[in-house]
């Protein structure tokens, strides 16, 4: 067993002068416990290293020290509890104590500043998890497929520029960003927390990328665009499970479920509170809706449940979506320009009869 490990709070002795004294958290050996290696708790100057290996004689324990506001736990001869350092009192190993805010049940036995509050030596104190110096950080272990983001400029990339992990070496990442490759140390990337992906329910609504309330969804797998994978029906356009629209236009891609905002009535539930204000009114003037067919032999076939667009410009950017994907095949746009229902009619017809 070593003198160290995985855990142990310790500070670098060795290497480069902006190495000596970074502290960090051991996360990992090499299995002899000869090196070890350490998650710093900031990058290294120059450098950006936020891991670095050291040996056992490159490495010093870093024991907690209490300070103002740590949660601790106390015992002495006479009282023992969890509690929180209210100040410092003297210095040095002798002199050096701490007043502490003790449970309720040990304060018939406090003293010295207040009623609630304890003195302690060092050694009669012990950090609870919630002591900044007690815990070990949190390692971040890269792994390939993680999205991760530039926090300093390196080659072509800026700080903020985003890519994925595509390979691993022993202190470094190799990273696809912006169309390059880059490899670096770790140090100069930081995870990216990704999102849980969006799951499409029938009838609930949704909130598109620019904005707009959409709904409710329609599983429908017979109409012509379900076989590239687009089997949602959510207003007037197709979705995949995962919320991307069938249409060239990403703002129309659905981000998340859509949550009404509460209403709020006037303040005397009437139309009286709005007597005598200026309002703008906007008239929203009716778009013309239009589908895509393919076309042959100059006859239109569309689907048996064409997609609906809100409008003509809409429809004729599907249609040159399609042709794009489909060489060589005539698409049209065709706009619902009239139309006409009759209802019923039961017309009187007059029988001739002997006078």
């Amino acid at each position: 067993m070593g003198k160290f490990k995985v855990g142990d709070r310790v500070k670098s002795l060795t290497g480069d002068k902006e190495y000596i004294g970074v502290i960090g958290t051991i996360i990992d050996d090499d299995g002899s416990f000869v090196q070890y290696k350490i998650q710093l708790d900031k990058p290294v100057e120059r450098w950006g290293d936020r891991t670095i290996w050291r040996s056992e004689d490159g490495l010093e324990l870093v024991t907690w020290q209490p300070k103002v506001g740590d949660r601790v736990h106390y015992k002495d001869l006479y009282v023992e509890g969890d509690g929180v350092i209210n100040s410092k009192n003297g210095d040095g190993d002798r002199s050096l104590h701490w007043f502490v805010e003790v449970d309720e049940k040990d304060r018939e036995l406090a003293y010295f500043i207040s009623d609630t509050c304890r003195k302690f030596a060092t050694t009669s104190l012990s950090p609870l998890p919630v002591a900044a110096e007690a815990q070990p950080l949190a390692a971040w272990v890269p792994a390939v497929g993680d999205r991760v983001r530039f926090v300093e400029k390196y080659a072509h990339a800026k700080v903020g520029d985003e890519g994925i992990i595509t390979g691993l070496w022993d202190d470094g990442v190799e990273v696809e960003a912006n169309g390059q490759m880059y490899s670096c140390f770790t140090g100069r990337v930081e995870p990216v927390e990704v999102a849980a992906p969006l799951t499409i329910t029938a009838g609930k609504f949704y909130k598109t990328r620019d904005g707009r309330k959409v709904g409710p969804a329609e599983r429908d797998v017979d109409h012509y665009y379900a076989k590239d994978g687009f089997v949602w029906r959510v207003g007037n356009s197709t979705y995949s499970d995962s919320g991307a629209c069938g249409w060239i236009e990403d703002v129309k891609d659905l981000i998340a479920e859509w949550v009404d905002e509460p209403v709020v009535a006037n303040d005397n539930g009437s139309f009286a509170s709005l007597i005598g204000k200026t309002f703008t009114a906007k008239v929203r003037i009716p778009n013309q809706p239009a589908i895509v067919a393919l076309i042959e032999n100059g006859q239109p076939k569309p689907s048996e449940r064409p997609v609906v667009h809100v409008d003509k410009a809409m429809a004729t950017t599907e249609a040159a979506r399609l042709a794009i994907k489909h060489p060589g095949q005539r698409f049209g746009v065709f706009v619902l320009a009239d139309s006409k229902i009759a209802d019923e009619v039961i017309t009187k017809t007059a029988v001739l009869r002997a006078a």
